[in-house]
């Protein structure tokens, strides 16, 4: 824990006297205990506390109450960025003054490129500068953060080319990443904290060269001992080697990119798809609940079939499913065979709030999950 929060003091640049935080996150999540209470105690710099149900209720909450304190740094994962932007208005912008701020964290689940450049347009016009959204990348298992972005350096997204992404494992970068074709975007997340280091391996655990996905591997101090009171899951990604974090990934120029988990990739006729594109995809189309989609696949005859369980927002189901999947396959080229529209709340979380992939797969191959199977016209 100490050698974790000297590495983020030192990453955030953290003075006392200076800096001020304001935080919604929990105090059982690893972002909000860490990030908001131990490091700030550490380096003696004041924190304002917005209750987590208070944000939940009124996102626009948050960045007024930065606003108020004149607070220098904040965290938020991309559904709280997301929330923000859609719950504030024009005219409770005018009212903000961000430029106070010098960081504002992005991490704790996977960051939407979308969400990036919403929340960075609309904020600058409340003074919000450019370089201040800082992805970064952690995990409870390492304490908190394992790297961070640079503080004050606008982003560039990475643009690769998809097939060999999805064929071969390879992050080859688009020739012209203006040009809209068969191209994805990864944002980056930055160089390891300082005195740890971060591997990208194979299946058989051997390091494998820039711009090849693998497993990301993090080693250094700040690696917890192991899970307490299960010794076959420690063994399994507290190695010698480091921590196995479950996470597929590349470096380029030494800077890691996050692409998915690697136990909920769907393989698809032999190819790699991230579930997380498939989700976001679908979270486009009116009538879901952002946030709220699970991308799986099932047992086919020939292959996986994909599948999308979602709780539903609003509109007629058969019409949101039947945009869903029509949507999924024009951008994605992906056909989804079933979708299941869930009532608000029934998704399976983890207690942050994030949903549980392999336990809504769990339910939805047992029968546990209850909505309106929409299965796909034959």
């Amino acid at each position: 824990m100490l050698a974790n929060c000297a590495a983020n003091i030192r990453a955030l640049r953290l003075e006392r006297g200076r800096d001020r935080g304001v935080s919604w996150l929990p105090m059982y999540h690893d972002m909000g205990l860490v990030g908001f209470v131990l490091a700030p105690l550490i380096a003696r710099c004041p924190v304002s506390f917005l209750p987590t149900l208070r944000f939940a209720l009124s996102p626009k909450l948050w960045l007024e109450t930065v606003s108020r304190h004149c607070a220098t740094v904040t965290f938020a994962p991309n559904f709280g960025l997301a929330l923000a932007v859609k719950h504030t208005s024009a005219e409770e912008l005018q009212r903000l003054d961000l430029s106070c701020l010098r960081v504002v964290g992005w991490g704790a689940e996977p960051n939407h490129p979308e969400t990036l450049r919403s929340f960075a347009t609309q904020f600058a016009a409340a003074g919000l500068r450019p370089g201040a959204v800082m992805p970064c990348y952690g995990m409870a298992e390492a304490t908190l953060a394992m790297s961070f972005s640079e503080i004050g350096v606008p982003l560039a997204l990475d643009v690769i080319q998809k097939e060999p992404y999805h064929a071969s494992g390879l992050a080859r970068p688009a020739s012209k990443p203006e040009v809209p074709g068969p191209q994805l975007a990864f944002v980056p997340c930055g160089r390891p904290i300082a005195g740890h280091r971060i591997l990208i391996v194979d299946e058989e655990g051997n390091p494998l060269p820039e711009r090849h996905i693998g497993e990301v591997v993090f080693q250094g101090p700040s690696v917890a001992a192991g899970y307490h009171g299960d010794a076959v899951a420690t063994r399994r990604s507290f190695t010698a080697h480091g921590l196995h974090t479950g996470d597929c990934g590349y470096l380029a120029e030494g800077i890691l990119y996050v692409t998915s988990r690697k136990k909920d990739l769907l393989i698809i006729n032999g190819r790699n798809h991230d579930p997380q594109t498939v989700e976001w995809a679908a979270a486009e189309v009116p009538g879901l609940r952002k946030g709220n989609v699970v991308a799986f696949t099932r047992p086919g005859q020939v292959t996986e079939e994909v599948v999308i369980v979602a709780e539903l927002r609003g509109g007629d189901a058969a019409t949101v499913a039947r945009q869903v999947r029509g949507h999924i396959q024009r951008k994605l080229s992906l056909p989804v065979t079933e979708i299941l529209l869930l009532v608000p709340g029934e998704l399976p979380k983890t207690s942050s709030g994030k949903v549980k992939r392999s336990r809504t797969r769990q339910q939805y191959l047992e029968g546990v999950l209850h909505g309106g199977a929409l299965s796909q016209a034959r």
